[in-house]
């Protein structure tokens, strides 16, 4: 079975498949199987892989017989050999996150497969891969194909999905970049093949999708997409992607009306499948390449998988052809697209909550809006943290907080508070409890979605503080904002739910009701690993109940105590409810009693 979709183990072993259809005058793009490296050493073996194929592939296709069609078009020469690369396979470091880095880690390893190709020659094809990496992936194609040294090279191509809602604006871009750098590129349209795993994603993370929903929106897409490409034939080789004979067709007309000649476009379809298809567009003196994987089984058991299930989906158009047998006037029909996709809710258990999604850095205006918010932070380097609302002065030593990966930084300032400290704070906050512990639960509640709606706005600034004072990358600082959202929101839910008494059973002249009220001085001490998230669902659950609180942030994180606290106090909460107390090892030692 593997054998079916899959040329051979190694490219010696496939180079015989390989010279039997260019025999059967089909051209062919051998994909070495394998993608998304873990390490450095495997994104080496694959570079490996790929130039000791294209100077196996290239001494092998060097004494076929000539081929006029699928050898040269309007724009020149075409190379027998070509590579499809994954570009997650060339670096365990290829992340959206961070563009430059990414392009420095995978272009060390793709200029030598450009000079190899280029000295054949071989064509070299970008194949597209998880959404999450489209703009990336077309940031280090332009930028590797604009330095000097490759800005010349004829042979570089590029796969975009027709399932992405912006793959038009992503096809002008590039022609407007073909037309800049004066050299042509061949764009492979495709429908796309990772649109299951992708929708899934979008939706975990709670992301607006960037794909079409249905199927047939895509194969709409997909021919309103064929014209623009037709429309810059000067600059691009285009080469259609598809199985499907409305597809095709719909190729066929659109060349037909605007008289371009056989020779100025490329049909490319998958080794193994739909193999009438392939015979007929070459009979009709069509221009036919094949996607050719090659590899061992174990690696390509994922492909060999997705392409079965591409053959037995009910939406493919292979299995309606094939299996189905459909008419044919059904199959040459227009894409409907009217009847909804029907969409995945998200369980809430019936109190309405929905999970703050994470950053999507994938989107450069998330990237900016974080990078905006450190250099807010970095401005306020340094300063000094009073306490400024519970009108009693701390006695303790200043703490300073310091940044875990450069420790000459001074993050802040803190007041600490010593033991000593703690009665008077103590006296008042039971003085402050009784109006707190009477405010209607749902005005606490809104409090907190009040505090959650700040955190929200000052997200990007609060999960900068997170960076420099605890030393969280970019992901895990903006999760934990995330998270300390998701706590505010969801006890003021639970809040909510909890305030509704509950008659407790129905026997004749009782009524009994289970109500819950605050139990009184809740000590919070909290860890720096999640120096937001944790103190927010340790304090707001204390808070929303009606208890005041007495904080203590870890000694690693006390400016991340302050803020919080901040943020509590400007959203409601009486001061004298809630009291930031840093301290460390040096405040301990001011004091040696405590109230029991």
């Amino acid at each position: 079975m593997a054998k079916t979709f899959i040329a051979g183990a190694s490219v010696d072993e496939a180079v015989r498949v390989l010279s039997q259809l260019w025999n059967k005058d089909r051209a062919w793009s051998v994909d070495l199987l394998g993608e998304a490296t873990i390490s450095e050493q495997e994104a080496d073996h694959y570079r490996d892989r790929c130039l000791n194929a294209l100077t196996e592939l290239g001494q092998a296709a060097k004494d076929w017989p000539s081929s006029p069609l699928l050898e040269r078009d309007p724009l020149g020469p075409i190379p027998r050999v070509q590579l499809s690369l994954k570009i997650s396979a060339l670096s365990s470091r290829l992340d959206p996150i961070d563009p430059d880095e990414s392009y420095e880690s995978v272009a060390a390893r793709l200029r030598p497969l450009v000079d190899r190709a280029h000295a054949l020659p071989a064509g070299l094809m970008f194949d597209m891969e998880q959404a999450e990496t489209k703009d990336l992936i077309l940031h280090i194609f332009k930028r590797l194909f604009s330095e000097p040294a490759y800005r010349s090279y004829p042979h570089a191509g590029l796969a975009l999905q027709a399932y992405h809602r912006n793959t038009e604006r992503d096809i002008q871009d590039l022609v407007g970049w073909v037309c800049d750098r004066g050299v042509p590129m061949t764009i492979r349209l495709v429908k796309g093949a990772y649109w299951d795993s992708d929708t899934v994603r979008y939706r975990q993370a709670g992301w607006p999708s960037p794909l079409f929903e249905q199927k047939a929106e895509t194969d709409a897409n997909y021919e309103r997409l064929i014209p623009i490409l037709f429309e810059h034939v000067d600059l691009i080789r285009p080469a259609f992607g598809t199985h499907n004979l409305r597809t095709l067709a719909a190729v066929e007309a659109h060349a037909e009306s605007l008289g371009l000649a056989p020779e100025a476009r490329e049909y490319q379809m998958i080794f193994g499948m739909a193999e009438p298809f392939q015979q007929a567009m070459v009979k009709m003196g069509r221009r036919v390449r094949l996607y050719t994987p090659v590899g061992r089984l174990l690696p390509g058991m994922a492909y060999l998988v997705r392409r079965l299930l591409e053959n037995t989906s009910n939406e493919s158009f292979l299995k309606k052809e094939y299996v189905e047998s459909q008419p044919l006037t059904l199959l040459l029909a227009p894409p409907q697209t009217s009847t909804p996709h029907p969409s995945i809710k998200t369980t809430d258990h019936g109190h309405g909550f929905v999970n703050e999604p994470h950053g999507d850095f994938s989107q450069v205006d998330v990237r900016d809006a974080m990078r905006a918010g450190i250099v807010s932070v970095q401005s306020q380097l340094g300063r000094r943290w009073e306490d400024r609302t519970s009108n009693i002065g701390l006695t303790g030593p200043w703490l300073e907080s310091r940044n875990p990966c450069r420790p000459d930084e001074v993050v802040a300032h803190v007041q600490s508070a010593a033991v000593s400290d703690l009665d008077p704070i103590i006296d008042r906050t039971f003085r402050q409890w009784e109006n707190w512990r009477r405010t209607a639960p749902e005005a606490r509640s809104d409090v907190l979605r009040k505090a959650a709606g700040e955190m929200s706005r000052r997200r990007c600034e609060l999960a900068a503080w997170e960076i420099v004072e605890v030393g969280k990358p970019w992901r895990e600082a903006d999760a934990d904002v995330a998270e300390a959202i998701d706590f505010l929101r969801y006890y003021a839910d639970e809040m909510d739910r909890l305030a509704q008494s509950t008659r407790l059973g129905d026997r004749p002249g009782e009524l009994n009701h289970r109500i819950y009220g605050p139990r009184g001085l809740t000590a919070v001490i909290a860890p720096w690993n999640f120096p937001l998230a944790i103190p927010a669902g340790m304090v707001s659950a204390a808070l929303v109940s009606g208890n005041p609180v007495l904080f203590k942030p870890s000694e690693r994180s006390p400016h991340l105590g302050t803020l919080l606290t901040d943020i509590l106090i400007e959203a409601g909460v009486p001061a004298g409810c809630v009291t930031c107390l840093p301290g460390g090892r040096r405040s301990a030692k001011h004091s040696s009693h405590i109230r029991r």
